[in-house]
């Protein structure tokens, strides 16, 4: 109910801004024109729809105003996952065609290709997986080796039980713990990455402060030790 909430007071606060003459400015509660009104419940729906379809207040405030794949140093940061077939449709036409599809240019009516389907850009997990197996690393090796200077992926996305985690030596970082309520509601974890060289995984202490629980080298030993212990743990004898 947060988004009817925030429609509420966008609305009372562009009634306010109306009488004295004043700039909208953020005022805007955006157009739900094409809400599936299959939606549940409607109203919130509706209201969400509203604020971050394309052209939406939030969707042109926010979301336009970030590349959808981005590198820093010798890090690609990307919510699912950098694939080959993106890499040759071009990482910057996929930023220029999702910043106009999320500013409701007329130029671009449909959804990006890039952006849609289970291999999109923002909703692939070829590199998500929790279990070695499933991590596709001569994939992700294709991708690095394609993209200039990039030597590592950080992606989200896919909630990862044990915390921020790596996989296939190092080129891929997983970081979404599922922080949300919704999802999880799992401990803070942050990512740091120093001179582009050091990688460390944060975390808090009891008194709220940033502390360091782990660092590259030692990943991916507990990650298969963790696994070791579930599969222990979970056998039974026969």
């Amino acid at each position: 109910m947060s988004f009817l909430r925030w429609n509420v007071v966008q609305s009372i606060g562009l009634s306010m801004k109306s009488k004295c003459g004043c700039d909208p400015g953020h005022s805007a509660v955006g157009n739900p024109e094409g809400f599936p009104i299959e939606y549940l419940p409607a109203m919130a729906s509706a209201a969400r729809w509203a604020a971050i379809r394309p052209g939406g207040p939030m969707a042109k405030r926010f979301f336009a105003r970030h590349p959808t794949v981005l590198q820093v140093g010798s890090t690609l940061f990307v919510h699912g996952g950098l694939l080959p077939d993106h890499v040759q449709y071009g990482v910057n036409k996929i930023n220029k065609e999702s910043q106009m599809w999320m500013l409701g240019n007329s130029q671009i009516r449909n959804i990006p290709r890039v952006l849609a389907g289970k291999n999109a850009v923002v909703w692939t997990r070829e590199y998500s997986w929790e279990e070695p197996k499933d991590c596709n690393c001569e994939k992700l090796k294709a991708v690095l080796d394609a993209v200039p200077g990039a030597d590592r992926m950080v992606v989200g996305h896919t909630i990862q039980d044990a915390g921020i985690n790596s996989a296939c030596n190092g080129m891929v970082y997983r970081i979404d713990v599922g922080m949300s309520k919704g999802c999880g509601d799992h401990d803070v974890q942050v990512l740091e990455i120093l001179e582009d060289k050091e990688i460390r995984r944060l975390g808090w202490d009891a008194n709220g402060k940033p502390k360091v629980i782990g660092h590259e080298d030692a990943w991916t030993l507990n990650t298969f030790f963790g696994a070791v212990r579930s599969a222990v743990g979970s056998a039974k004898p026969a």
